[in-house]
């Protein structure tokens, strides 16, 4: 029986501890294609398909203020993507030569989001780190903060949704503020259809009852991969924001701004 628990919990140290890439801060439901070329992503890739469902952590930075000009951070959240191998790619014909490149198109479809516990290390000889993480859950997280807390971040999940602004036409028509961006968006998006495929793949907006899950989705609406130039980057602040109404938020200050951005009556920049 001992020799088996410690078979049982050797199991369960491996679930937790997982490879991390530093690449850009992912939320759930957004895909990241990488044409790999380097040696050590290319050896972990090799690992990781091994196992029936391949996923790596994948981790963002935040740029912070300083007295020297501040720097960049590394985020201590992340999201666990599964790697789905597209192709390999070379400079003549047939598997052997992509081989020979050692270029692999990949997508990295994001999921859970978890938070890296203890220290970072490095996996001796393989050129890649790998950290202990606890997988956060949002109705769980939500529980936690009490009913109050609960009630005004669903209050404010609603405003998402909730038909409050007008769009551009001249008979004028109630829209919400998600519709009103991707009304918005639809008319700035750099190839025909990516709108409509940026929220097909996205799926439904989660209900105002899960307010964290609602202000990701928003996260990963206005900033999307890749990136369209309309909206503030709000995903690191998304990640590591504590509470479910400030996610929210985060996420309504995000969109709204995006808005008057596009619609030209608080412009955030020069486009």
């Amino acid at each position: 029986m001992e020799a088996l628990r410690g078979r049982v919990e050797e199991v369960a140290d491996r679930t937790d501890v997982m490879p991390l890439l530093v690449l850009d801060s992912l939320l759930p439901r957004q895909v990241l294609g990488l044409a790999v070329r380097n040696p050590a992503l290319l050896r972990l890739l090799r690992e990781r398909i091994r196992s029936e469902v391949p996923t790596v952590g994948v981790m963002g930075t935040a740029r912070v203020a300083g007295p020297a000009g501040g720097g960049v951070v590394y985020l201590r959240r992340g999201v666990e993507a599964i790697v789905d191998v597209q192709e390999a790619e070379g400079g003549g014909e047939g598997d052997g030569a992509a081989a020979k490149e050692g270029v692999v198109r990949i997508e990295l479809r994001a999921g859970r989001r978890f938070e890296i516990e203890g220290d970072v290390m490095e996996v001796e000889g393989e050129g890649w780190t790998e950290a202990r993480v606890r997988f956060l859950d949002s109705t769980d997280e939500e529980e936690q903060e009490g009913s109050d807390a609960l009630a005004a971040a669903i209050s404010k999940a609603g405003r998402l949704t909730a038909p409050t602004l007008w769009d551009g036409s001249a008979s004028g028509r109630p829209l919400s503020a998600i519709d009103r961006w991707i009304e918005l968006a639809t008319e700035r998006e750099r190839t025909p259809g990516q709108i409509e495929e940026l929220v097909r793949g996205l799926g439904p907006v989660p209900p105002a009852d899960r307010p964290t899950e609602r202000a990701l989705y928003v996260g990963a609406l206005i900033n999307p991969l890749p990136a369209m130039g309309v909206a503030v980057e709000i995903r690191p602040a998304l990640l590591t924001a504590e509470g479910a109404e400030r996610r929210v938020d985060i996420a309504l200050e995000g969109i709204l701004g995006s808005i008057r951005h596009m619609d030209g009556s608080a412009r955030l920049w020069r486009d």
